[in-house]
């Protein structure tokens, strides 16, 4: 079998007889045949086991991160590379495991027969170790061909304009941060002010002291929150500690199948410890030298999954402040919410609740506080809502193409092929209602849409346009049908009383239970989704209250909620006072 890194390395005089696997990316159609794989296809929502085992591993990896002995320092407790990059490490570890599971079940392929590997110095000796351990358990020849890398041009680093770090230094200056005052709640914040500025205000209102945690000065909160006294903490203001992550760190115990991926994944972390491990080593000792300043009782977040928020509540905890995390986003998938890190989440209803339920999240450690920002959005929506189209409009709330080198979950299933057939999908099911004209709203992170152009252009017939449009509440309420790749906006848009059609990739699993979310149904096909779409039409708008299961009455107070959960569990050490179980039945 010839085991190609990319296609890049496939020659044109390739013998098409010959077994042949592609590592990353899809054979072109032209290159197609029965005898050739491609991981992308082959691995689905089937090897769900491999999402599982790189969650468990990343998970032991980072397990380092322990809260120091009772009467030691902060200091004496240790933030391990491992723990702080666990969302990476989780991607990566798919990355490997992908090629354990598909050597498991090799369609076709004699367990001697010899295997060849084009691959690249400096890329692909990871490949090169499993398919070397692969083919010694099969007792296989194994052969390594070095091909040389296409010259691919490096993205450029954000380069940080030194006015920020002056403008925290000329802020610190005028206006030292305020001493912490004992007996007083003191609550650090860190995350996306659009999620957590309503919990801040009412944080206030409560006589607590606040104060947000960010990496670079930010503008736009220090005017939001200067007259009121909420001072930034913000680290990067001096060059700090560097030298805490010079190692990655060990990686034992990581053997599947007969295959031991320890030495590959410590020389992965070696590798991204010489890259990061100084920003990050300083992030960490910054974070800890605020903590000491204003000694932290509660730590407030919108997601524990990134380094700089790990950091945080690893800190946090060692400082003696417990931790929250406020639920902004669909649990589409277990690596961005499970394992939780922080001590408590707070999540929009049930449904949530649920789904956390699914990846392990412990009961007593989900409190039901609904959306913060659901009223606000209601209101809004629905003054859209007025000034609709009269020709029908369905929109397509585009996800973000997939990369090749860091394929998805196995059960989400995203690669390059499922992301064109999903956009052909809706463009065909469009093209078949009379007179509809197809919005593609971008992800925002999108950089460049000429995938999307490219599909539209193969339907000559159809109205559609390609949007970047941040105008998300006037798209949606122009709308008579949404179709949402397991976005957070088409779950928000089902919860506003929006016909939503969730659109999934062919061989992914149940990521989003559709008819727990309001949604109408999953369609992972073309008579599926032709099916769900007229029944949207059909349908119609309905009133948010027959989707408010899904936030657990939503409108009650959810600000004022989280406030609980972040001031019981720091004043008192434990959960919020109203149990999460007695609190999704009441909100039910």
């Amino acid at each position: 079998m010839q085991v190609f890194a990319r296609y890049a390395f496939v020659a044109a005089e390739a013998p098409p007889k010959q077994s042949a696997l592609l590592l990353e990316g899809p054979w072109p159609a032209e290159a197609a045949a029965p005898n050739r794989w491609s991981l992308d296809e082959a691995i689905d929502a089937r090897h769900a086991w491999i999402d599982e085992r790189a969650a468990e591993w990343a998970e032991r990896l980072g397990r380092a991160e322990t809260a120091p002995a009772s009467g030691s320092t902060a200091e004496s407790g240790e933030v391990t590379f491992a723990y702080l990059n666990a969302l990476a490490l989780r991607y990566y570890l798919v990355r490997l495991l992908r090629v354990v599971a598909f050597f498991r079940d090799a369609p076709g392929l004699a367990a001697d027969e010899p295997i060849e590997l084009f691959a690249a110095r400096g890329d692909d000796e990871d490949y090169v170790d499993l398919l070397g351990q692969l083919a010694a358990e099969r007792q296989a020849e194994f052969h390594v061909r070095w091909q040389t890398s296409p010259t691919v041009e490096p993205s450029r680093a954000r380069r940080l304009r030194p006015w920020r770090r002056w403008a925290a230094q000329a802020d610190d200056l005028f206006d030292p941060t305020p001493l912490a005052e004992q007996g007083q709640p003191r609550i650090v914040i860190c995350g996306n002010p659009h999620v957590l500025d309503p919990v801040c205000r009412v944080l206030l209102d409560r006589g607590c002291q606040v104060w947000w945690l960010y990496e670079h000065f930010a503008v736009r909160s220090w005017w939001r929150w200067r007259r009121e006294g909420v001072k930034q903490l913000v680290c990067d203001r001096r060059a700090g500690r560097a030298d805490r992550f010079s190692d990655g760190g060990a990686a034992d115990g990581l053997a599947v199948q007969g295959v031991d991926l320890g030495p590959v994944v410590e020389r992965w972390l070696a590798r991204q410890a010489a890259h990061l491990g100084g920003r990050q080593s300083r992030l960490v000792a910054q974070i800890d030298e605020h903590f000491r300043a204003v000694q932290p009782t509660g730590l407030l977040l919108d997601e524990d999954a990134t380094p700089m928020k790990r950091a945080a509540v690893a800190l946090a905890r060692q400082h003696g402040a417990r931790s929250a995390v406020v639920q902004h986003g669909a649990p589409c998938g277990p690596f961005g919410f499970s394992p939780l890190a922080a001590d408590c989440f707070c999540a929009w209803g049930a449904s949530t609740r649920e789904q956390l339920l699914r990846w392990g999240v412990p009961a007593e450690r989900i409190h039901l506080t609904g959306w913060p920002r659901f009223e606000e959005r209601l209101v809004r929506w629905r003054r859209r809502r007025a000034g609709r189209k009269a020709s029908p409009r369905i929109l397509l709330l585009a996800t973000m193409p997939p990369r090749d080198g860091r394929p998805d979950t196995a059960t989400f299933h995203l690669t390059r092929q499922t992301h064109e057939r999903m956009l052909d999908m809706a463009c065909a099911a469009a093209a078949k209602v009379a007179g509809a004209r197809l919005v593609i709203k971008l992800h925002p992170r999108c950089g460049d849409d000429a995938a999307f152009q490219q599909v539209v252009a193969r339907h000559p017939g159809l109205q559609a346009e390609v949007t970047r449009s941040d105008d998300l509440d006037r798209l949606t309420a122009e709308s008579d049908c949404v179709l949402s790749c397991a976005s957070t906006s088409g779950i928000e848009a089902a919860l506003m009383g929006a016909p939503v059609v969730q659109l999934l990739p062919a061989g992914s699993g149940d990521v989003l239970p559709a008819e727990r979310w309001g949604m109408l149904g999953s369609a992972r096909d073309e008579q599926e989704l032709d099916r769900l779409v007229a029944q949207a039409l059909a349908r119609g708008w309905k009133s948010p209250a027959d989707v408010e299961e899904v936030l657990g009455n939503p409108i009650r107070a959810a600000v004022e909620k989280v406030a609980d959960v972040i001031l019981n569990a720091g004043l008192n050490g434990g959960p919020a006072a109203d149990d999460c179980a007695a609190t999704g039945a009441a909100d039910r």
